[in-house]
């Protein structure tokens, strides 16, 4: 399901992992999450000059119908920044076209997506991990549940 470079020559351009997760929505509200882990090791920034590319099929020619490209130029202010693009059609399958930009401009890094995963981390590992007080642990945890529920029951 995914192509990877392990141990690229710069490891600010390395997927570490793609996920695809099927939605459980029926037929009638068809969701999927495509999510993908990269690795700016050591705290360095993504490669100004660099992209990653999610290509998807939709019809099963094996040809990309729909490619999201992130990009992560540094600002005005001087701070990275997170661009995505999405590409449809001819411009999917083309590395030099340009696509419908899909995050607010100058859009900080963290604040487009953040998530960590601590399978089996009890509250208090948790965080320590994060280094925030068991309570914030709780408190994120029921807001982050209600909105999970809240988007898979929309009424």
């Amino acid at each position: 399901m995914s192509h990877h470079l392990d141990y690229p020559a710069d490891e600010t351009l390395d997927i570490t992992d793609a996920y695809c997760f099927a939605g459980a929505c029926g037929d009638d509200d068809p969701r999927t999450v495509i999510g993908v882990n990269t690795s700016p090791l050591k705290g360095e920034p993504w490669n100004p000059a660099g992209y990653y590319e999610l290509k998807i099929d939709t019809d099963g020619d094996f040809v990309e119908d729909i490619t999201f490209r992130a990009t992560f130029p540094i600002g005005p202010d001087g701070t990275q920044h997170v661009q995505v693009e999405q590409l449809t059609g001819k411009a999917a399958t083309d590395r030099s076209a340009s696509g419908t930009i899909i995050t607010p401009p100058n859009a900080p890094v963290g604040q487009v997506v953040e998530c960590r995963f601590f399978a089996g981390y009890d509250e208090e590992e948790t965080a320590r991990a994060l280094d925030v007080t068991t309570r914030t642990v709780r408190r994120d945890w029921v807001k982050a549940k209600a909105w999970l529920y809240s988007e898979l029951n929309p009424e």
